[in-house]
């Protein structure tokens, strides 16, 4: 947008946009980079504002009158309005970070509302000087709190025209940029269509809108294409400090964040009602649209990709200390590499140890605490993971696909190893194990996987409720 308006045609040649406009106008731009602004206090969020207007008022000049945000960018925009003739243009970055930094703090977050609502004033003031303003952030604040004064404004948020204007779409991704998936693939030594797979389920799954297109992350995706590597690249970057606190907080569990069923008005909420955690959870990214019921119009609410998901929980069992969070991510590698050498008992065997040694207000606390752990920990490995899947007899809980030349826990080569394994999973909550296999056997749950060539292995698990882990698992070859 800021090329755009400063007419920078040269930076858009071969896009439509270079058929599309015809006169290339100069505007001048005044652009607010709140994405800059850090620190957990009032006095050094304002220094780093003023850092900010200080940069802006040595290209435009400033006015030593002006004493507060407001007035500064006014002149601003007054100056620049004078100097080129041109109506300005103002783009603001992430307005919200500086809330962001203390959200959880009350007393500073007032004090940073008020200051952050005499800057934009302007914005409405001075309406016939500018031809076009933008602004992004991750989360609402309500009009009383931040713009009170600016009635202006047009949310654009959860409307279907603009579902995907802030993210790549699945057939960009397809049709465009379909020769940097290829280089990708062939530097981690995988099909086109594996790194497809793979980008889909690390970074796509975000929804803004009930119409809305699959929508990727851009920054992780796009980080992963240059690095030649996927791996999770947003969360560490994309969390505000003061916002991971307030969610880390909450005493969530995985349970809290499967499945969700929401009105719009319960996630599309202003970010001052601090004990709305699903809103907070939605607006900062790590909750998305995953499906709408017209009839009761309640959204359901999910988490988005394998890369929030693996952030989220090393952000909640982190919160247990450096070692909880070491313990998890060698759990992780463990688990996947018994999966992947064919050998589910010792995974499951892995599995039990550690659910057991998760503190006591972390564990799962009821049967769909239960299945969503279980869930979250098979889809935080890297494993081919499909859940609740539907077939002409019922509904399985689980289907476990381990691709590659697959042994036996005893070193023996089954089947066609080249053709992997197939592991078709049943849960029980306070039930044997047995109960489980014999659901399996009842519904012939592996009748879909009988032209299968590799292994299809049947698993049977139950959770005891006391011991707050698994208890017993059957393992039976289909």
């Amino acid at each position: 947008m800021q090329a755009y308006f400063e007419g920078r045609r040269e930076l858009f040649e071969g896009l439509a946009i270079d058929k599309m406009e015809t006169a290339w106008q100069r505007h001048p731009v005044i652009r607010l980079d709140m994405s800059t602004v850090k620190g957990g206090d009032y006095a050094t969020i304002m220094a780093t504002i003023d850092r900010m207007l200080r940069g802006l008022e040595a290209r435009f000049g400033s006015d030593d009158r002006d004493a507060t945000p407001g007035s500064r960018l006014q002149t601003l925009i007054d100056r620049a309005v004078a100097q080129t003739g041109k109506q300005a243009v103002v783009l603001v970055d992430e307005y919200d970070a500086p809330m962001l930094e203390v959200v959880d703090k009350p007393d500073e977050l007032r004090r940073v509302c008020e200051t952050m609502r005499e800057l934009y004033i302007p914005l409405k003031a001075r309406d016939a000087d500018l031809r076009f303003v933008f602004l992004t952030g991750i989360t609402k604040f309500s009009q009383l709190s931040i713009f009170s004064e600016l009635n202006n404004l047009r949310n654009i948020s959860m409307l279907a025209d603009y579902a995907a204007i802030c993210g790549i779409t699945d057939d960009e991704l397809h049709q465009q940029m379909a020769p940097d998936v290829n280089a990708l693939a062939e530097r981690l030594g995988i099909t086109p269509s594996e790194a497809f797979s793979q980008l889909k389920a690390q970074f796509d799954g975000y929804h803004f809108c009930a119409e809305s297109p699959d929508i990727y992350n851009p920054f992780s995706l796009l980080t992963a294409l240059a690095n030649g590597k996927i791996d999770s690249w947003w969360f560490g970057n994309g969390t505000p400090a003061g916002l991971l606190r307030l969610i880390t907080g909450r005493n969530l569990d995985v349970a809290d964040l499967t499945g969700v069923r929401a009105a719009e008005s319960d996630f599309d909420a202003p970010a001052e009602q601090l004990d709305n955690t699903v809103a907070l959870l939605y607006q900062s990214g790590y909750l998305t649209i995953k499906g709408y019921d017209r009839a009761s119009e309640l959204y359901e609410l999910d988490v988005p990709n394998r890369e929030v998901a693996l952030g989220l929980n090393e952000s909640l069992i982190g919160r247990c200390g450096r070692d909880a969070a070491v313990d998890y991510r060698s759990f992780r590698a463990l688990f996947t590499n018994c999966f992947k050498a064919g050998d589910a008992d010792g995974a499951l065997t892995l599995l039990k140890s550690y659910l057991a040694g998760v503190p006591y207000d972390l564990s799962a606390k009821n049967e769909k605490a239960f299945q969503a752990a279980l869930w979250h920990v098979f889809t935080l490995s890297d494993l081919s993971v499909s859940s609740e899947v539907r077939i002409a007899h019922g509904r399985i809980d689980a289907v476990v696909r381990v691709p590659g030349a697959q042994r036996s826990a005893q070193g023996i080569d089954t089947h066609d190893t080249s053709a992997g394994t197939i592991y078709v999973m049943e849960f029980k909550y306070n039930k044997s194990a047995s109960e489980a296999l014999s659901q399996i056997d009842a519904k012939d749950y592996t009748l879909p996987y009988t032209g299968f060539p590799g292994r299809v292995v049947k698993v049977g698990v139950s959770f005891d409720p006391e011991k707050r882990t698994i208890g017993d698992w059957v393992i039976a070859e289909a």
